[in-house]
């Protein structure tokens, strides 16, 4: 009994890991998209948007990178201290090896390349 919820607790947790790594990783994509849309624009245009000045632009882009590169920062060390946990026993606290240890280290692996890691 006691057994099968640790198991149960254990499968919880690696979903809500794989989960915040799924949203910092969309979090990352959404917000490259938006410096890409507004540089295309800026391109296609040869100016700022109508209602933005080219400072205006220039300010948000700043912040867009900012945002992006504090994503990229909690991606790096949510994905360590995940991989911490996963691949370490004595991180879980004595807990038992869960089968889907692996499948879980590359499905993180592939959700970092897609964020832009290594």
């Amino acid at each position: 009994m006691l057994l099968s919820r640790l198991q149960e607790e254990d499968a919880i947790l690696i979903k809500e890991m794989r989960n915040h790594c799924r949203y910092l990783t969309g979090s990352s994509i959404a917000v490259k998209r938006e410096i890409h849309q507004n540089e295309e624009e800026l391109s296609k245009n040869s100016s700022p948007p109508p209602n933005m000045s080219l400072q205006a632009y220039e300010g948000l882009k700043c912040l867009l990178l900012q945002k992006l590169q504090g994503l990229n920062k909690q991606i790096d060390e949510a994905f360590s201290t995940y991989r911490n946990v996963l691949t370490d026993p004595t991180a879980r606290m004595g807990r038992f090896h869960c089968p889907l240890t692996r499948l879980t280290l590359t499905m993180l692996k592939k959700a970092r390349i897609s964020a832009g890691g290594d």
